[in-house]
Order: C-alpha cells, then structure tokens, then sequence
C-alpha cells in the first residue's frame, strides 16, 4: 500500500519530533526507530489533547512528573523550541 504524501505542515511537524528524539534515536536499535517515533508521537498527541480539553488536570500531571525544582522551567524551553521547530 501506497503512503500518502505528508503536507510541508505535517513535514516540519515530523522533522521538529525527529529533532527532539536525536540524542535517543543513536542509542537504540535500527528496527526500534519506527516503533520509538510512533510511540512518541502518540504520547505527544496525547499530551496536547491533554492541555487542550483538560488544562488543569494537564498541569497537575506534569508537576506530579516534573516538579519544578527538577527541571520544569527547562522542558518550557524544550516546549517553546519544540513549537518554533513544528510550527516556525
């Protein structure tokens, strides 16, 4: 079966997750890749529907997983590079 073309939108939206895996993807297995990306991704879409339709619940997720005395001000850096990245 044949792939469809991915728009240029949906092209820099996979580079930016392909950027942000780059210092995984060396240490893992070349039949792995596929497998990683697929499940990144759906942990980021996951994680998006999350700030968009439960916001508070959102917030209280993520400092349960990055308190902030941990690095929560470093992964709003790694959020804003990522959104120049996907989106320009």
């Amino acid at each position: 079966m044949a792939q469809a073309e991915l728009t240029p939108e949906q092209q820099r939206f996979a580079k930016a997750c392909i950027g942000v895996l780059r210092d995984v993807l060396p240490h893992t297995f070349g039949e792995h890749h596929p497998t990683l990306i697929e499940s990144w991704v759906f942990g980021l879409e996951v994680g998006m529907a999350l700030g968009l339709d439960f916001p508070d619940q959102a917030r209280r997720l993520l400092a349960v997983a990055i308190p902030e005395e941990e690095g929560g001000v470093e992964l709003v850096q790694d959020a804003q590079d990522f959104i120049q990245d996907a989106l320009g």
